[in-house]
């Protein structure tokens, strides 16, 4: 898998150095969205690094846990899925 290239947008310097890298995001916890129709948005993860080593439970360790939050603006629609565990839930 390629590494993943930081985007050009602010705080994205912070995030690499906090994790190294670009994270991936992809087995983040969403904490928090807050949607406005009008101005700013956000989404709330919580993001970490899954480590090469494993627990006495045999789950991979995790470290290098942070919440980022992503500010966007101008959404217009959005399709969620899988919020929570849930399947079949769209937004």
């Amino acid at each position: 898998m390629p590494e993943a290239v930081a985007p050009a947008v602010p705080g994205a310097d912070e995030v690499v150095r906090w994790f190294g890298r670009w994270p991936s995001f992809h087995d983040a916890e969403i904490l928090q969205i807050d949607l406005q129709r009008n101005g700013r948005s956000s989404v709330r993860l919580h993001a970490f690094r899954m480590t090469k080593a494993v627990d006495a439970s045999g789950h991979f360790v995790l470290d290098l846990h942070a919440v980022v939050t992503f500010w966007l603006e101008g959404v217009s629609d959005l399709e969620l899925a899988d919020f929570s565990g849930r399947t079949g839930v769209v937004i």
